[in-house]
């Protein structure tokens, strides 16, 4: 007994010292590393260029250290310090292998490391393997020594992220926000970043080439500051016409080049002091990103190319250009100014510019009301102020106005200082007045009413109403509190750079765009986001933290907020604006269109259906490596019923629901018969577009055929003429009006109807532009004799005919001579003996229809003389000789008729077997545009 006793003693004792253990909390965050850390590449398995390796994790108490298994080709680099745009991170630089060797598959281990909290001896480490694959170059090697040789490239297999490039010793001189411009002596390149760098900075550049709008943008970069370098500044050309400036980059052919390929030449940005004159666009809105032109200082208003597409009178502001909003105080005003002039945008028809001169930099002659007036547009005082600061309350405007200063309590807001004093709670409003003057002009007062202190907390619903509030730079700060609906990562470098998703309080929903949420917050937390609101022409209301001075700040709070999904018909013309951002569950079939999946009633009205967008690899932890199961999951998902529960969004004119997790949908099953599965999948095949899409057919539609046992297609046409119930469209003759039809197609099991949709054709007329003569006098005048060339060369101009639309091609098959041109100004096809003479084919390109061919002919003796026209009956001219005098038959066997044609060529050709010569004097051709 005392040993069972005795037993059970040293049981207890165990355990009271199991249970005591602790726990050591830094393992804790070294498995959170280790599962949230990922590479940055959006392909591990096709690699094409160097990118960054997270060193520190979780605020910098995890060091991660990497090891590459083929160095040769990924090489681990220093981990960069402090002050580096890349401060914490390892640049990986990848040598790709060489034009016609393999591909390189490799690993990269990370050894993640963090001191134990129980023991400061011991350190705690876990490890983490990616494979990736390092792409062979798929073109042959190109020596790329600096950017000239980039600008010398003139090889479209080039374009398009294949070919990897380093460049040395290049000075970042200019940027936009999405971009900069990189100088080294040789020549000037957009790099297509606004990140990563420093003005007057020089680095060694590692990327991709890609060509975009006439010019070559170096894409993906990475930069290595080349530190005690000199930096290399190129010379500002200084244009004091723009008339003459525009006359000659068109005469260097830059904007044709710009529409075509990288054959047609390369644009090299242009670095530029510019005098002209800042004019509005009347094309575009008060708010459009294209509204701002710089035009010759002659030139009284914007004026689009004549004839379209032709360029513009002016340089077009690019709407990345830093500054951007600036230029509403310039508009009609004589502006000296440095721009970056970078290429043509031939979807705009115009030549497009970042202005680099920054918030003072514009030189302008003004009149002392045009300075007080600008001047009191540049002044930027925010309406909200949530901590204690410094405002900057300058006493003297960009253009040498006196502003003066006042406040309605110098205790918060000073307004000599410019002081903040925030309360430690709640918040007040104080009134600062800048009364601006400046010579013999009126003074403009402009009141700011500002609050400072903890923003209240606003009803989403109200944010809606935000007057003004359309980009960021006219955001107002917000404090909403609401439930988190969705969030989607973008990743960056291996980690994540920043959040978009949506908020739902009581009253609405909102878009969240760019945020960065704090660790730990999850979909279903609810929130309190202080953030920079506005309304998006395509996702509504914002709430935004998408720049450096546009931060939002996100914190967990204790509080309920009841959001309930609102239930959708979708087969109904729903009110679904009024649930814009909010919540929402949706049942309806998965119906792929295209490359795209939407949610379908399928009830016919394509205008309800919702478009199932699917995010971009960059939102998934691993790139294209997650994204594709994905979508393998949703073509899975095609035909059957889901029902779909995330926020409702509207894409300028596209209802979507942004999705990139299967926990967003539940599948149901399949269409209620294996019949109509069958079927649907058939016609959604055989049909493409139609009938969900289309809205204008100029060709027959080809109807399913081969449906499944049991199933039956009735079609309808309003107008059977037009569009006939077989499919074959019949366009309205030139000259009439375009002619509309309801076209309904419906599928049937016996009498019972699956599937019913009807839509509003246009089917436009014909475009006459028939006819042409073709004569043997084009070219050769009387006297002359000749040989047209044989085929495949296209006669067309030698007949006065546009090559453009025309191919004329001789062919004398086993005769003697091609179509000859007659000293008498007449075309003569030759015979041979067996009947199969000389052939004269006459073709026009796509998009055009030869009508029907008119012609006069005759012949060169009275033996049997006979021709045909596209492999018609024989057309007899036998009889006594012709005769021609300068071109025109006065007698013999002469025969003139029309023959329709009604196809893309017709063929004549002589088919005499007697030694007899065909001749025609004329040959008229009507044709029409078909598109």
């Amino acid at each position: 007994m005392k040993k069972i006793l005795f037993g059970i003693f040293l049981l207890v004792i165990g355990l009271v010292f199991v249970g005591c253990k602790k726990v050591d909390e830094n393992q804790k965050i070294l498995d959170e590393a280790h599962d949230a850390l990922m590479i940055s590449v959006s392909d591990p398995a096709g690699v094409v260029t160097s990118f960054y390796l997270n060193g520190k994790l979780k605020g910098g108490l995890v060091l991660a250290t990497w090891t590459s298994s083929n160095p040769g080709v990924a090489t681990v680099g220093e981990l960069l310090p402090e002050g580096d745009p890349n401060a914490g991170k390892y640049l990986l630089t990848v040598t790709r292998p060489a034009y016609g060797q393999d591909n390189a598959p490799l690993h990269l281990v990370a050894t993640l490391t963090i001191p134990s909290a129980l023991d400061s001896t011991k350190i705690l480490s876990k490890t983490k393997d990616f494979g990736i694959t390092v792409l062979a170059n798929t073109v042959a090697p190109v020596i790329i020594n600096n950017i000239a040789d980039v600008l010398a490239i003139r090889d479209p297999k080039l374009d398009g992220d294949v070919l990897s490039v380093v460049l040395n010793h290049v000075t970042i001189y200019a940027k936009g926000d999405d971009a900069g411009f990189g100088y080294d002596g040789t020549g000037t390149i957009m790099v297509y970043t606004g990140t990563g760098y420093e003005l007057n900075h020089v680095y060694t550049i590692s990327g991709t080439l890609d060509w975009y709008f006439g010019l070559w943008e170096l894409k993906s970069p990475v930069f290595v500051e080349e530190v005690n370098a000199t930096p290399q500044i190129p010379s500002k050309e200084v244009v004091t016409s723009v008339n003459e400036k525009l006359s000659a980059l068109n005469a260097a052919g830059v904007w044709t080049s710009a529409a075509g390929t990288v054959a047609d030449g390369c644009f090299e940005p242009l670095y530029a002091r510019v005098t002209g004159k800042i004019v509005l666009n009347p094309n575009e809105g008060a708010t459009s990103n294209y509204r701002f032109y710089l035009v010759d200082v002659t030139t009284a208003d914007y004026a689009s190319g004549d004839p379209a597409p032709s360029p513009a009178n002016g340089f077009m502001l690019y709407y990345h250009t830093l500054d951007f909003n600036l230029f509403s105080a310039y508009v009609g005003i004589q502006v000296t100014l440095d721009i970056v002039i970078h290429t043509y945008r031939s979807n705009n028809n115009a030549y497009a510019f970042y202005y680099v001169g920054g918030p003072s930099g514009i030189d302008a002659t003004l009149t002392d009301q045009q300075v007080v007036d600008i001047d009191a547009l540049s002044l930027n005082v925010p309406t909200e102020i949530l901590t204690s600061t410094n405002l900057t309350l300058s006493n003297e405007g960009p253009n040498g106005s006196t502003i003066v200063w006042t406040s309605t309590d110098d205790a918060v807001i000073n307004h000599e200082t410019g002081v903040v004093n925030a309360p430690t709670e709640g918040n007040v409003t104080v009134t600062v007045t800048a009364t601006v003057s400046y010579g013999t002009a009126t003074p403009v007062v402009k009141t700011y009413v500002i609050t400072v202190g903890e923003l209240g907390v606003t009803d989403i619903v109200d944010l809606w109403a935000l007057a003004g509030a359309t980009t960021l730079a006219t955001a107002k700060q917000v404090k909403v509190v609401g439930k988190i609906t969705d969030l989607s990562n973008f990743y960056t470098n291996g980690a994540v750079s920043n959040t978009e998703g949506f908020i739902q309080d009581e009253t609405g929903g909102a878009y969240l765009y760019r945020v960065n949420i704090p660790t730990g917050v999850a979909i279903g937390d609810v929130v309190e986001i202080v953030g920079w609101a506005y309304i998006n022409s395509s996702s509504g209301l914002r709430i935004s933290g998408e720049d450096a001075t546009h931060q939002a700040v996100i914190k967990k709070v204790e509080t309920t907020v009841n959001v309930t999904p609102v239930v959708l018909d979708l087969a109904a013309d729903d009110n679904r604006v009024d649930y814009r951002n909010e919540l929402v569950t949706v049942s309806g079939v998965v119906f792929k269109k295209g490359s795209n999946y939407y949610l379908s009633a399928l009830n016919g009205d394509a205008t309800l259906d919702i478009q199932l967008y699917v995010r971009s690899a960059g939102y998934f932890a691993n790139g294209t490596a997650d994204r594709d199961p994905f979508l393998a999951a949703l073509e899975a998902a095609s035909l059957k019923h889901i029902t779909v529960t995330a926020p409702l969004y509207l894409y300028t004119t596209t209802w979507e629901f942004n999705i990139d997790k299967t926990s967003q949908y539940s599948v149901g099953a399949d269409l209620s018969t294996p019949e109509l599965v069958a079927a649907l999948a058939f016609v959604t095949v055989q049909f493409g577009d139609l009938p969900h899409n289309l809205s204008s057919v100029t060709a027959s539609i080809t109807l399913p055929s081969g449906l499944p046992a049991g199933i039956t297609l009735a079609v309808t046409s309003s107008v059977p003429a037009v569009i006939s119930t077989t499919g074959v469209v019949v366009r309205p003759e030139f000259g009439e009006s375009d002619a509309t039809v309801v076209f309904g197609v419906e599928l049937l099991n016996g009498v019972t109807s699956l599937y019913n949709y009807s839509v509003t054709l246009t089917v436009p007329a014909q475009t006459g532009v028939g006819p042409v003569l073709l004569y043997a006098t084009a070219k050769y005048t009387a006297g002359t004799t000749g040989n047209l060339l044989g085929a495949p060369a296209n006669n067309a101009s030698t007949l006065g005919l546009d090559p453009a639309i025309f191919t004329v091609t001789s062919a004398k098959g086993s005769g003697a001579n091609e179509t000859g041109i007659n000293a008498k100004n007449y075309f003569a096809l030759y015979y041979y003996s067996g009947g199969a003479g000389v052939v004269l084919t006459i073709s026009v390109v796509s998009g055009y229809t030869i009508d029907s061919i008119t012609y006069t002919a005759g012949h060169n003796n009275g033996t049997l003389a006979q021709f045909t026209v596209n492999g018609g009956d024989p057309i007899d001219i036998s009889g006594a000789t012709t005769t021609v005098v300068d071109g025109v038959f006065t007698g013999g066997a002469i025969v003139t008729g029309t023959v329709a044609i009604n196809a893309s060529s017709v063929v004549i050709q002589n088919v005499s077997t007697s030694n007899s010569q065909v001749w025609f004097t004329s040959i008229a051709i009507t044709y029409h545009a078909v598109a």
